[in-house]
């Protein structure tokens, strides 16, 4: 497996935009990591903000290249949900997918996905997978104090962040490799299997009938039974 090219930064307005920007400029195909130990627009699902205090946390965006155009780069989020859910499990925190983009502990948010897919100047696809893990904040600010944890909070302990850096990426390129390879629908069962949602009611957003979560497809979009069946519906963020 290629090892990452690793780009450390003291504070970056987003590790995202940043490896988006140099994806789009980029000539080689190397795996490269951007991080930061602190983000100033740290962007998480919607366009929310995403709280990024200094030396608390991970923040770091993975740039990768499928072999081909990706049918929906919606799936780079569940896979690296996969993967993140992996490695935490590691150390003692069994997590749950709030489909699309975030990891639960205890009911509440430990960490955030975002993917953003595009082309470089010589016509490459690439996808940028950018990750907000909590692990050492005790404190977050009101608005977030009882929907967001830690790994310190979660689990009591606070692993070394290179280490736990080493982890993730180690993990999340298996599981790119394997879906720029095979495709998500291998992966689809187990992802269910971590969904918070099973069961919850859903209600579109702009009104609409309202269904029960069922699961997810193989693209990745949410599966929704309604009194008629089963309908698909596209993630956002």
């Amino acid at each position: 497996m290629p090892d990452s090219k690793i780009l450390r930064f003291d504070t970056l307005p987003s590790t995202q935009d940043y490896a988006v920007e140099l994806a789009r400029k980029a000539e080689g195909r190397e795996w490269t990591a951007v991080v930061a130990d602190a983000q100033t627009k740290g962007r998480g699902t919607g366009g929310n903000d995403w709280y990024s205090p200094a030396g608390q946390n991970l923040y770091f965006s993975l740039i990768a290249w499928p072999a081909g155009t990706m049918a929906d780069p919606a799936v780079i989020n569940h896979s690296a949900a996969l993967a993140a859910a992996e490695v935490l499990s590691g150390y003692g925190i069994n997590c749950r997918i709030k489909w699309p983009n975030d990891l639960l502990a205890g009911g509440k948010k430990i960490s955030g996905i975002l993917s953003t897919s595009g082309k470089n100047r010589a016509g490459d696809d690439f996808i940028v997978c950018g990750i907000g893990l909590n692990v050492d904040t005790r404190e977050f600010p009101p608005g977030l104090s009882g929907s967001a944890t830690s790994m310190e909070l979660a689990a009591g302990q606070s692993p070394d962040k290179e280490e736990l850096l080493r982890k993730l990426l180690e993990s999340l390129k298996r599981r790119f490799l394997l879906l720029f390879k095979s495709g998500f629908a291998g992966e689809v069962a187990e992802y269910v299997s971590l969904m918070a949602q099973i069961g919850d009611a859903y209600t579109p957003g702009k009104g609409g009938p309202a269904g029960t979560i069922a699961g997810i497809s193989e693209k990745g979009w949410l599966l929704v039974k309604y009194s008629g069946g089963i309908e698909a519906v596209r993630p956002y963020g």
